[in-house]
């Protein structure tokens, strides 16, 4: 399998014919515009940003929850209506990854981001305007929208800056920011409602936003080398015709926008984007599986985090801000697993093999198989200690700990092993697992207060860890014969 950097900036933007049918063409760059001869301090920077971007969204599908009941107050609405905000925040991160990730491939990395991050300010601030449930639900699902295109993006710019020998830490510092952020916002948010009110909260939002616009726009160029050569060739276009004021400002221009494609082109990714996914998840059954685990594992993530509150508060009587604590436990899990699974483990173990050159695809599998286990035992204990107020706090807190560790530990490897298999249609499996987790766990707020009511807080949690061992059977059953999908695929890059 050939680098799958090399392989994203040697292809152009797909054709509508399918995912596989674009023909490579040469990349030239000039001195300084290849990502990846950036100096190591350059691209720690750039990372550094493109991290904050990931955190800015992911917190902001957390930090609306804190303050639900202090916005009935204000708003009136029922307890229902006011959970769908966190919901449609999640379906609209949804519905966006099939949207942006194919445009980055034709407009490039940087259009798509100041894009995004324009919206995701202005919505934001929609929100926190709102005097009414219909616009600041709609705001919100558009926020989410907006979001939605730093996963694949970044991703996508971290193809771009790394080759396939020193991505790990790269990856794993951004999956462990993407689980970061809605745990943090509902420690952070709990504070913020209490020291405010719920508008503050959500004013943190745009805040954060227009920071990261504002730093992105000065201090980080364009990354995908398809793009940067399309820039080039357009100021030469102008150079050469020795332009009059109108080709003067094309030439300015052109040092600002990444690509002059005809309308037509922006139309046909567009195209694309809806349809490729598709064909990739409906003929290939190891994008299927691996979409289906890595959903499912996402949303018992989300649903488990719902249940903090309640047991916490309700169960064993902590106020706001001390429920807000006992999200620790869980970002130190975060935490451990990307530093020992992550950052040591898989990238020595994937070190090495690459160097032997006996490197695989499910040589990512690897460090999840064992990690997998912690996530039904965490669960288990989580949900058989923590309603019982005489069972000591470290008793739930090591489970949410050993879960968050297994977690994660998981969501590297696997996502690792999509990226490397169909390197050749990056952006195209990012965003359909992105889809497909984002519209799953935006499920999970619907329904779970009425999971525990239905069955107290102890037979709930306990149906979520009995629902992750068939998952960790699969992950097990995946690890031994996942190979064996690979080698039949139809669209996956084989060595």
């Amino acid at each position: 399998m050939p680098d799958d950097v090399d392989a994203e900036k040697c292809s152009p933007a797909p054709s509508s014919g399918g995912p596989d049918d674009a023909a490579p063409k040469a990349v030239l760059l000039e001195p300084g515009q290849d990502a990846q001869q950036w100096p190591l301090y350059r691209k720690v920077y750039t990372n550094a940003v493109l991290l904050y971007v990931t955190l800015v969204n992911t917190y902001a599908s957390g930090v609306y929850s804190p303050g639900i009941k202090a916005m009935l107050i204000d708003i009136p609405m029922s307890t229902e209506v006011a959970q769908l905000g966190t919901s449609l925040y999640m379906f609209g991160l949804a519905v966006g990854s099939l949207f942006w990730a194919p445009l980055s491939q034709s407009l490039g990395r940087r259009p798509v981001f100041l894009a995004s991050l324009t919206g995701v300010t202005l919505f934001n601030l929609g929100v926190c305007l709102s005097s009414h449930i219909h616009s600041l639900m709609i705001c919100r699902t558009l926020a989410g929208f907006a979001a939605s295109a730093a996963f694949p993006n970044v991703a996508g710019s971290i193809v771009d800056m790394t080759t396939e020998r020193n991505r790990i830490p790269y990856n794993t510092m951004f999956r462990y920011i993407t689980f970061t952020g809605p745990t943090l916002s509902a420690f952070l948010g709990a504070v913020a409602v209490r020291d405010s009110d719920w508008r503050w909260n959500l004013r943190s939002i745009p805040i954060m936003a227009f920071v990261g616009l504002v730093v992105y726009t000065f201090t980080v160029p364009e990354t995908f080398a398809p793009a940067l050569q399309q820039r080039n060739e357009r100021i030469r276009e102008a150079e050469q015709r020795h332009e009059d004021l109108l080709h003067r400002s094309e030439h300015w221009l052109a040092r600002f926008l990444p690509r002059h494609n005809a309308l037509h082109l922006v139309a046909a990714q567009v195209k694309q984007s809806m349809y490729v996914p598709w064909i990739l998840l409906a003929e290939e059954p190891l994008v299927m599986i691996v979409c289906f685990y890595t959903s499912m594992l996402y949303g018992l993530l989300y649903g488990s985090l719902l249940f903090f509150p309640e047991v916490w508060h309700d169960i064993r009587g902590l106020t706001a801000v001390q429920v807000g604590y006992t999200y620790v436990a869980v970002l130190i899990g975060f935490i451990v697993s990307a530093l020992l699974v992550g950052c040591i483990i898989q990238n020595w173990e994937y070190g090495r093999a690459y160097d032997r050159g006996t490197n695989t695809p499910e040589l990512r599998l690897r460090s999840g198989e064992w990690s997998i286990l912690f996530v039904p035992i965490g669960l288990f204990i989580f949900a058989w200690t923590a309603p019982f107020p005489h069972v000591h706090w470290s008793g739930p807190s090591i489970g949410a700990f050993l879960f968050a560790f297994g977690m994660l530990a998981v969501f590297n490897s696997w996502l690792a092993y999509l990226t490397d298999t169909y390197s050749n249609n990056t952006a195209a499996v990012v965003g359909l697992n992105t889809f497909c987790r984002s519209a799953i766990a935006g499920t999970f707020p619907l329904f779970t207060r009425q999971m525990i009511n239905a069955m107290t807080f102890q037979g709930a949690m306990s149906m979520f860890a009995g629902i992750s061992i068939p998952l960790t059977c699969i992950g097990f059953l995946f690890g031994i014969y996942g190979h064996r999908l690979r080698n039949h695929s139809k669209h996956a890059v084989h060595k």
